[in-house]
């Protein structure tokens, strides 16, 4: 894949995580592994997010986010549970991202500081 297409691919991941993190609340988190638990909503706009990625997949698409290596969601039982290089991807930045509490409004600078972050 070209540069500027994988740049792509992770702005529209960061941009899909943005819009559905007030509707995901985090269950387990520890360095490196987080478990979420994703709303209906909060479902539905991570699925219809999909379509709109380079890669229609899971893998191909919110997996190129550098640093995130294996993302699982189960739309039955509306969770997600992602491993991640916390070198990379601060342990922090998630709390930040997916507070505690679905419905928060989303603040942009975690957006900004994810784009800082992954380098792009």
């Amino acid at each position: 894949m070209r540069d500027s297409e994988t740049k792509v691919n992770v702005e529209q991941a960061l941009e899909l995580l943005a819009r559905v993190a007030p509707d995901v609340s985090i269950s387990e988190h520890e360095p490196g592994h987080i478990t979420l638990s994703i709303s209906f909503s909060g479902l539905w706009t991570l699925i219809s997010g999909l379509d709109n990625l380079a890669s229609a997949d899971i893998e191909g698409g919110l997996c190129a986010i550098p640093g995130l290596n294996r993302c699982e969601i189960s739309a039955f039982w509306r969770t997600a549970v992602i491993e991640y290089d916390p070198a990379v991807l601060p342990y922090h930045l998630w709390e930040q991202l997916f507070r505690p509490g679905e419905g928060e409004e989303f603040d942009p600078a975690t957006l900004d500081q994810l784009r800082r972050v992954v380098g792009i």
